[in-house]
């Protein structure tokens, strides 16, 4: 498995991000049990792939896991062309995962129409996207949400949430971004600063840790460094929003 996939599915408990990502995969795990292992998808797609850190998730579910991304990625099964189409036919998977991508998109309305019409009716889209993060251009940084702002944006692109996540409230997020700070400051001081770093880091992921425990969940629903939503492509009569670590 690649670096980067072993941090994000087993991050050392040292790393700067070791509870955001933490919890994010245990969220996918939960999305995966509770929306997509019933329907076992034969078709799923990881849209804006990067290394497909997430791929091992999927296995039990014995589908086909596709990634996309922009021409140039060797880890990529398909790229996507210059005007963002994804060379694919209508209605080609059943599940669609999004992950750490839309705040990167410079067309966000096109992105998400484009998994609209790749998506089959009924079609899941498991998109994640930051609240309050710091600037992290890849290789640009567009955009943050609130979830409510998150939700109409997928509403207003045919999907209807049906589902959502918070990770990192604002009590954790305030120790994160102190964390980031003492990155910033030591992680480009030798080996002295990086075991500094990394013995600083230790203490204040236990502080996020506790800091998200203790975080009432009307609190963390709206104010979040990142929200997970599941999202359908079809009309219901009535949806359910809530919201869970």
């Amino acid at each position: 498995m690649r670096p980067d996939c072993i941090r994000r599915l087993a991050p050392a408990r040292s790393d700067s991000d070791y509870c955001l990502l933490i919890s994010l995969r245990r969220t996918l795990q939960a999305i995966i049990g509770s929306h997509l292992i019933s329907r076992r998808p034969r078709q799923v797609l990881d849209y804006g792939c990067g290394d497909m850190p997430y791929k091992p998730l999927f296995d039990g579910l014995g589908s086909s896991y596709l990634g996309a991304d922009l021409d140039g990625n060797p880890h990529a099964d398909i790229s996507i062309g210059k005007d963002g189409r994804v060379p694919c036919e209508d209605g080609s998977f059943e599940a669609i995962l999004s992950n750490q991508v839309l705040e990167h998109v410079e067309n966000v309305q096109a992105y998400l129409l484009e998994a609209y019409r790749l998506l089959k009716p009924g079609g899941k889209l498991v998109l994640s996207t930051h609240g309050w993060w710091t600037y992290h251009p890849y290789p640009v940084d567009l955009w943050r949400w609130t979830r409510e702002g998150l939700e109409r944006t997928l509403q207003g692109n045919g999907f209807v949430p049906i589902e959502s996540y918070w990770i990192l409230g604002p009590l954790a997020y305030s120790f994160q971004l102190r964390v980031q700070c003492w990155k910033g400051l030591l992680d480009n001081k030798g080996v002295i600063g990086r075991t500094i770093f990394k013995c600083i880091s230790f203490v204040y992921q236990g502080l996020i840790a506790f800091a998200d425990r203790i975080t009432p969940d009307e609190i963390g629903r709206n104010n979040s460094a990142v929200y997970v939503i599941v999202a359908s492509k079809e009309t219901l009569n009535k949806v359910s929003l809530s919201t869970g670590m």
